[in-house]
């Protein structure tokens, strides 16, 4: 999705939309609440879990840090080793440096 402005819509995707729609209709929504909490537990155990070689936290949780009367939403900062919140373009810049290295592995093995 690079090049996109913040919150520009995906239009392609938007013919997924009825199949995903249909999808959606015929689950168990019980279940998938269920499914969706635990999802979310182990999300925010990992992401607690998260340190700096000198045991500072790496991530910032924004709301609950449990999954308890909280929805799969999870917003975090990312923090450097002084506990300082990582500029979001910097996280971008990092997160395209790491898919470039992954598509090379996958071409090239």
């Amino acid at each position: 999705m690079e090049g996109f402005e913040d919150g520009t819509p995906p239009f392609l995707a938007a013919g997924a939309i009825p199949s995903a729609l249909t999808a959606t209709a015929g689950a168990d929504r019980i279940r998938l609440t269920r499914h969706l909490g635990v999802l979310t537990a182990r999300l925010l155990e990992g992401l607690v879990g998260l340190c700096h070689p000198n045991g500072e936290p790496m991530v910032r949780i924004h709301g609950p840090t449990g999954a308890h009367e909280r929805g799969a939403t999870v917003a975090i900062s990312l923090l450097d080793a002084l506990g300082r919140v990582v500029p979001y373009w910097e996280v971008e810049r990092a997160a395209r440096d790491v898919a470039r290295v992954i598509e090379f592995v996958a071409e090239y093995g």
